[in-house]
């Protein structure tokens, strides 16, 4: 871990605002799309209008905005009052979503049953399966999900949770050396996320009626979450309220304290002044009466969300959740590296550690790595999981801790407490949170690890045999413009495309409702993907599935398409084309986007395309017409010599006839200049 770890010189605390408590289980009973863009689970720090400012049309646009409390009452009445038998289904498919939003699971239960009674169809029935799994149902759900393992689009996925099932209930049957018992302090909201303060007092997360703000949080229905303090041995006393600078009318939620307990960094979601907003780690300084105004952390990037701080090395090191692009799939963990007073650029802790759902609330405990992950086989919601780096610098692979630490509950934000006093036979206690039958919605719960003695009989059943799998999740995506009708606006984002065609080597697939097409594959093979939609450009792409690993026993090769829209007639500028001054020849950095273009016209042999090139408006019309049909026919001729028919291409130079910058010439730019010089092209 020394080469790892480094040290910094100040001191830090860090937490993490969540909004109230979300069921983090199961990425895929709502859409991706919902978890990239707003704030789901406190994974999906994008609030929307929850302070209940905003008038509302219907139930379906409560959902929409993730107010869910609100959205069963308007579905529930337009439910009564629908007479089309589709329109009721749909009814009921959204409210089953919204009560499992709020984690109330025989609600879900029902009302995913209803829905499938409606014909709603199968999703419904795999829903409703996800949800027996969560109540530690797994006999009935395993059944479910056997009948459900022979349809294409769940093939995969339900044969692994058959798996997980069978796990499960050989875990439940062991006996473990574990007590857990709740907190006194627990009250019937969400108590989530306890760290250690001051040595004597455990600093926890909290939507009780004692939170800040006037405003009650639409998704729960309860308050807006804060920071709690309460003694860590002595019993009876009531919790009390951290500090007034940093909770406030928005979530607070999950932190980390500095060593010496005199700086923290925490995640801010959304306030009921706000339309939305991003989770955010911010971090605030003790000083000698009140802690300094939060301020955002310095790597932090707009259209992210970061979440659930943890610290490590002396505080040189942080890691924390974040769905930044690239990662392996919903949310990921990464660490960042204090060193002066700034921290570096997130890096990915990698495959071993995160999976293709969501990876939240870490925590470090020497060179141990304890985090929460919903990733398929698990006990059905959250599970705690336990990595630790191993002599060569990875992560090995991550452990389920079993029950009672898990369940088929969410289970999370788990911490060791090295002061804790152990008696004999004791080998461990810390605390962890779950939103199992207690107090509340969620709870913080005390455990001990027990020393198990050689002639303590336990009844041992051996866990079935783990298959070795590999698959392949592959994600049909596209590009989320500023300007939807606009191919050159600014990129913002991206969203999947659900009910693509996707072939893989020949296979025909269609990709669900998250864009998705998840397949077993096979090491070392080759793969040659090709994702078609109507409206959209084809995209292809080439890979070859690793080689295996020891240790590991199900491997997720994740791979993104993304697919074009088409604009007839629209033109489309490529970017990184230039040319030397008064020259039309192709020059060597214009070749990679002309190549992007070659693919593109492979992948889609049906289409024609006009390739057009403008200049600046410097010198004459007459020279730079001429010039400018040089250059479009150079392009087109470079698209010929690597493969495409002349008769799909047409040059077309337009001089200065189109200027996008149209500034006075001689008052023009560089760069205005630069922007008016581009070559395009246009789908005939």
């Amino acid at each position: 871990m020394e080469g790892w770890f480094a040290f910094v010189d100040q001191p830090f605390l860090f937490f993490a605002t969540s909004p109230g408590t979300f069921p983090f289980f199961l990425w895929y009973l709502f859409p991706m799309q919902h978890y990239k863009n707003i704030g789901l689970f406190f994974l999906f720090g994008f609030l929307v209008s929850c302070s209940g400012t905003q008038k509302l049309k219907s139930g379906e646009e409560a959902y929409q905005y993730l107010q869910y409390q609100t959205a069963i009452q308007l579905l529930s009445d337009e439910y009564e009052h629908a007479n089309i038998k589709e329109e009721k289904a749909r009814k009921a498919y959204l409210i089953a979503k919204s009560f499992a939003a709020n984690d109330d699971l025989n609600q879900a239960l029902q009302w995913f049953r209803t829905a499938y009674d409606l014909d709603y169809g199968e999703q419904a029935l795999f829903d409703y399966a996800v949800i027996m799994k969560r109540l530690e149902r797994y006999d009935s759900a395993y059944k479910l999900f056997e009948a459900l393992s022979n349809r294409t689009e769940f093939q995969l996925i339900a044969k692994q949770e058959m798996q997980a099932c069978k796990t499960a209930m050989v875990w439940k049957t062991n006996k473990v050396a574990y007590t857990v018992e709740p907190l006194s302090f627990n009250s019937p909201g969400s108590d989530y996320s306890p760290v250690l303060y001051l040595d004597d007092q455990i600093a926890f997360v909290s939507d009780r009626s004692q939170s800040a703000g006037e405003y009650n949080f639409n998704w729960t229905g309860r308050k807006f979450s804060d920071i709690f303090l309460a003694p860590a041995h002595r019993l009876g006393e009531d919790p009390r309220s951290f500090d007034d600078v940093i909770n406030s009318d928005a979530n607070e939620g999950p932190l980390a304290f500095s060593r010496d307990y005199q700086t923290l960094f925490f995640t801010r979601c959304s306030s009921p002044d706000e339309a939305r907003d991003f989770c955010k780690i911010y971090y605030t300084r003790r000083g000698p009466y009140v802690w300094s105004d939060p301020e955002v952390l310095s790597f932090i990037q707009p259209g992210s969300n970061y979440r659930h701080p943890a610290l490590a090395a002396n505080d040189s090191i942080m890691i924390f959740s974040s769905d930044l692009p690239n990662g392996q799939g919903g949310y990921d963990l990464y660490y960042t590296r204090l060193t002066g007073s700034n921290w570096s650029d997130p890096v990915n802790l990698g495959s071993r550690v995160n999976s293709q759902a969501n990876e939240s609330f870490p925590w470090l405990d020497l060179d141990t790595l304890y985090f929460a992950s919903d990733r398929v086989g698990g006990m059905g919601g959250l599970d705690i999981y336990q990595t630790y780096v191993m002599d060569d610098g990875s992560w090995a692979p991550p452990q389920n801790l079993k029950p009672p630490v898990n369940s088929g509950s969410d289970d999370f934000g788990m911490i060791i407490d090295r002061k804790a006093t152990l008696h004999s036979g004791e080998l461990q206690k810390g605390y962890f949170s779950s939103s199992r039958d207690g107090m509340g919605k969620d709870d913080i719960y005390r455990f001990t690890k027990i020393l198990v003695l050689p002639d303590t009989p336990q009844v041992v059943v051996e866990e079935p045999e783990k298959p070795y799998v590999i698959h392949l999740a592959l994600r049909v995506v596209e590009k989320l413009l500023e300007n939807p009708e606009d191919p050159n606006s600014k990129i913002i984002g991206k969203q999947p495309v659900s009910k693509a065609q996707v072939t893989i080597n020949g296979q025909s697939f269609v990709a669900n409702i998250n864009g998705f097409v998840i397949i077993p594959i096979e090491h070392g093979m080759q793969y040659d993907a090709n994702a078609s939609m109507s409206g959209y450009l084809t995209n292809s792409l080439e890979f070859i599935a690793p080689p295996k690993e020891e240790g590991q026993y199900e491997v997720t090769v994740n791979k993104e398409v993304y697919l074009d829209r088409i604009y007839p007639g629209k033109e489309i500028i490529l970017q990184n084309i230039y040319y030397d001054l008064d020259k039309w020849e192709i020059r060597e950095d214009a070749k990679p986007a002309l190549n992007e273009l070659v693919k593109v016209l492979k992948d889609n042999p049906n289409i024609r395309i006009q390739l057009a090139s403008h200049t600046d408006c410097r010198a004459s019309d007459e020279y730079n017409f001429e010039l400018s049909q040089k250059r479009a026919q150079s392009a087109v001729n470079y698209l010929v010599e690597n493969g495409i028919a002349s008769e799909r291409l047409q040059a077309k130079g337009f001089g200065k006839s189109q200027l996008i910058e149209k500034c006075p010439c001689e008052t023009c730019t560089e760069e205005q200049h630069q922007v008016n010089r581009r070559t395009t092209f246009t789908v005939l």
